[in-house]
């Protein structure tokens, strides 16, 4: 959404995500999930919602269903 609307780099808004959510005051149920899911983001070039699906699957198996091609070629 950043990336569209506002054409925001995706490497700028990873850095500033990370640098974000590694700030000792935010304050994550599982930070380093979500730390996961945003090099999920970075590496796969993917939407952030995808990314989380994806690492659901890659850290806890579990199984995701998608109608997006790309996510859904990752997933298998």
């Amino acid at each position: 959404m950043l990336e569209k609307v506002y054409n925001i780099p995706k490497n700028e808004i990873h850095l500033a995500l990370k640098e974000l959510f590694e700030n000792s005051l935010i304050v994550l149920e599982d930070k380093n999930f979500i730390l996961f899911a945003l090099s999920v983001y970075h590496k796969y070039n993917l939407y952030f919602a995808d990314s989380i699906l994806l690492s659901y699957k890659q850290t806890q198996n579990l199984e995701v269903i998608t109608f997006d091609k790309k996510l859904n070629k990752l997933l298998n």
